[in-house]
């Protein structure tokens, strides 16, 4: 393998870590995201996600267009909605476990 090839090769192997650190942050995000569950009445609040996406067209600049962060983050809220209604459908079963027992 050429000089060319270990170049890309680390290059790409950075490129993994960065993946691997986006994952993790994703995560970090959604267990933040349960957290708030418990201080909602309702899982949709589309005042925050307008907020959410207004906020990530306004940070992105350079290389990541506005519309590229706006379509990402409509799935990241999807999927942050997705998962406080398993959440909550959890809770509320756990809870029926609970009454039925007593």
């Amino acid at each position: 393998m050429g000089m060319k090839g270990k170049t890309l090769n680390d290059i790409r192997r950075q490129i993994d870590i960065i993946d691997k650190r986006i994952i993790e942050l994703l995560n970090k995000r959604m267990e933040m995201v349960l957290k708030t569950r418990t201080y909602k009445e309702h899982i949709l609040d589309l005042e925050r996600e307008q907020e959410v996406l207004e906020n990530v067209r306004r940070l992105s600049h350079h290389l990541i267009r506005p519309d590229f962060s706006e379509r990402l983050y409509r799935l990241i809220l999807k999927e942050s909605r997705s998962l406080q209604k398993k959440a909550f459908n959890f809770e509320g079963n756990i809870e029926l476990q609970i009454e039925v027992k007593k």
